[in-house]
This record gives structure tokens, sequence and C-alpha cells, in this order.
């Protein structure tokens, strides 16, 4: 089952804001126990934050989940 907390109406997602996200593994798999799982993850998102605009602040990996909390750099930094 998928699950989708909605997003806010009327806000634009972009410009100079900092978020909380979660973000979870498909099907709730127990996949971040293992570093070999988590290393390209947490490049794959340091990567993406990078192109888009963003600073992780900080992170924290769970079994089945990662909690980030970013900051856009830019003006133009868009979450969606």
């Amino acid at each position: 089952m998928l699950r989708k907390r909605p997003r806010l109406e009327g806000f634009p997602y972009t410009g100079l804001h900092r978020y909380s996200l979660t973000i979870c593994t498909k099907d709730r798999r127990e996949v971040f126990t293992d570093e070999t799982f988590v290393a390209p993850v947490l490049l794959t998102i340091r990567q993406s934050a990078a192109v888009n605009s963003f600073a992780i602040l900080g992170y924290c990996f769970m079994s089945d989940h990662v909690h980030m909390v970013s900051s856009a750099t830019r003006e133009h930094a868009d979450l969606r």
C-alpha cells in the first residue's frame, strides 16, 4: 500500500525554504541495515540536492527509511 502525504495546497515548494523529508523504501523493505545500500543512496541524494540547489543539513537512516532536513540554496530551488 503506497501512502503519500498530501502536499500543502497553495504552497509553491520553490524558493528559499527548509524541508523535513522522509523517504521510505519500496514495500518498506529493511535494506538500510547494510552500509552497502546506504552509501549509494546517500550519494544519489547528495548529487540530486546539489543539482537542484539544496543543501542537506542533516539525515538519519533507519532500517526502511531516511529522515532528512534540507535547505534551498538559491531562490529558484524547486523541491518538486
